[in-house]
């Protein structure tokens, strides 16, 4: 068993990483017990996505992309890539249901409800977890967040409220104290597979880059070393209704109050990320790769929601 931190407690930096040996050589070995080349249909940006960390899930399974016009009465599985929903997505949107009228028992991964707009992303956090993200910019005092509600942009910045103006293409938020010793800050990074949160990455940078996707180092940890059974449930209960099936989202934890914060959801992650050590990084594929597996796959193709493996193990 992993060592059960108190969450939100920092963990020494020189370790690699904080996931037992055994649940390592599991998961590895479910990944490779699924190696097969299946050819998986994609709808979206297959360059995107080429550059993703569901490729290199690909490569460790043996799975081959293919175009659209590949899906038949025979096809199980679709995936849906589409990086850029926020003010787009409605004609690939059109598309999908059109094919999954005429596919019925075609099951489309990543085709969901899912917006990536920051002002979706913190009204279902707020709606789940109870507490407030957002501020009023115009009636604030003190410092606040102001980003793009695009995502992927990493242009954040603080500002002293209240302001004078605000723009609508930004979202304002609170100002979260994630910070720890050194003048770093640590963001936790969660994979989520089939609706399912599966460990975290630990990332850490100086606060003054705070907003920045430069890490200083990053790490991974199990689920239990950083979050509590409640926030585990919770964070469960938002994947579902933002609709992320598969993605990661980025969750601050405030030093002060210890409540947690999801700033942001991304369903077309890159990763893992940057500052990880190789080893680790190596790891976090083979984990991402069983999850995909034991969600979708058996020998060829598996209908999602069949739970085969013992997902304990990797908590």
């Amino acid at each position: 068993m992993a060592s059960q931190a108190a969450p939100g407690q920092k963990t020494d930096p020189e370790a690699q990483n904080l996931i037992p040996t055994a649940q390592i050589a599991a998961a590895r070995h479910i990944a490779a017990s699924h190696r097969s080349p299946l050819t998986v249909p994609v709808i979206g940006d297959r360059e995107h996505l080429s550059r993703s960390v569901y490729q290199k899930i690909a490569n460790q399974l043996g799975l081959k992309w293919a175009r659209p016009s590949a899906i038949d009465h025979d096809t199980e599985l679709v995936l849906v890539w589409n990086p850029w929903i926020y003010g787009a997505g409605a004609k690939l949107r059109k598309k999908i249901e059109r094919l999954s009228r005429r596919h019925k028992n075609t099951h489309f991964i990543n085709a969901t409800h899912f917006n990536d707009d920051k002002r979706v992303v913190q009204k279902e956090f707020e709606k789940c977890f109870g507490y407030d993200l957002s501020v009023d910019p115009i009636r604030h005092e003190g410092p606040l967040v102001e980003k793009s509600r695009k995502n992927g942009t990493h242009n954040g910045r603080v500002k002293e409220g209240p302001l004078v103006a605000i723009n609508p293409k930004f979202v304002y938020q609170r100002v979260v104290d994630n910070s720890i010793a050194d003048a770093l800050v640590e963001d936790l990074r969660v994979p989520i597979i089939n609706y399912e949160p599966l460990f975290s990455y630990l990332k850490y940078r100086p606060l003054s880059t705070r907003f920045k996707n430069r890490n200083t180092y990053a790490q991974l940890a199990g689920l239990r070393d950083v979050f509590s059974e409640a926030e585990l449930q919770t964070i469960a209960r938002y994947t579902k209704e933002i609709g992320l099936e598969i993605g990661e989202l980025d969750i601050l934890r405030d030093c002060q109050s210890q409540r947690i914060y999801v700033v942001d959801a991304n369903n077309t992650p890159h990763g893992p990320p940057n500052g990880i050590h190789e080893r680790d990084g190596n790891i976090a594929v083979s984990w991402l790769s069983s999850a995909f597996a034991n969600a979708y796959l058996s020998g060829a193709q598996r209908r999602p929601g069949r739970s085969k493996w013992p997902w304990t193990l990797f908590r």
